[in-house]
């Protein structure tokens, strides 16, 4: 059974999901200043950031808590890790895939509608949550493991 560090591996899955946070951010800022959010776009956004920000916040805020302390030689199944940073890019991938699924799926069911009952694309994105609910639970109780044990 390898074993891999748990600081590290703490610090390793931070870096991963502030690189795909950042992408995930630079990718709706392109989409967005294309015009694909319409007048939805500050519901988006808020949209986004209830499903990145609680990651993120729960990451550097332990990482910030426990910088003062001095590092133990602790390790931990190799399996945990890649089981987070698994979860953790699955989930990220369908965050990154919801900027072009969302407005495409929303395209597609609008277009048989006469245009007095067109449906908002925030209530594309929010139908979207059947999906992506799920995962961040799955993804973040994986975390845990990591950002809440000592």
């Amino acid at each position: 059974m390898k074993k891999v560090d748990f600081y590290q591996s703490r610090k390793k899955l931070l870096t991963h999901w502030i690189v795909a946070s950042l992408v995930i951010f630079v990718t709706y800022f392109v989409v967005a200043r294309m015009g694909r959010f319409g007048p939805s776009e500050g519901e988006v956004w808020s949209w986004l950031f209830q499903f990145i920000l609680p990651p993120l916040s729960l990451m550097i805020g332990v990482l910030i808590v426990t910088v003062t302390q001095p590092p133990a030689t602790q390790e931990i199944d190799a399996f945990f890790f890649r089981l987070a940073l698994g979860m953790s890019y699955f989930f990220l991938a369908l965050i990154f895939l919801s900027a072009f699924l969302v407005p495409f799926m929303h395209l597609q069911s609008n277009a048989n509608l006469i245009v007095t009952e067109q449906i908002p694309l925030i209530k594309s994105f929010k139908s979207y949550d059947s999906i992506l609910i799920p995962v961040q639970g799955l993804s973040t109780l994986t975390l845990g493991l990591f950002f809440s044990k000592k």
